[in-house]
């Protein structure tokens, strides 16, 4: 079997029989999907989330280290 012709809207598959014979033409039309990478407005707001998530976990743990008063200069290492 072989994909003889590929064109916008169709595969054209040859089988031949292995004894010798008359191939088998088939046409198989299909529909292409767009391509779903990612594009550079789809990286910003990723980014943008992931320093986000980022800076939140900063704010908590300064937050749990200035309610626990472990704002000294050794952070609680005693």
């Amino acid at each position: 079997m072989s994909a003889t012709t590929i064109d916008e809207t169709s595969i054209t598959y040859v089988l031949s029989p292995v004894g010798g014979g008359t191939a088998i033409t088939h046409v198989a039309p299909f529909t292409p999907q767009p391509c779903n990478m990612l594009q550079l407005e789809d990286g910003l707001s990723i980014g943008w989330m992931v320093a986000g998530a980022w800076i939140g976990a900063y704010c908590l743990l300064f937050l749990r280290r200035a309610l626990s008063g472990e704002t000294g200069s050794d952070y609680g290492n005693t």
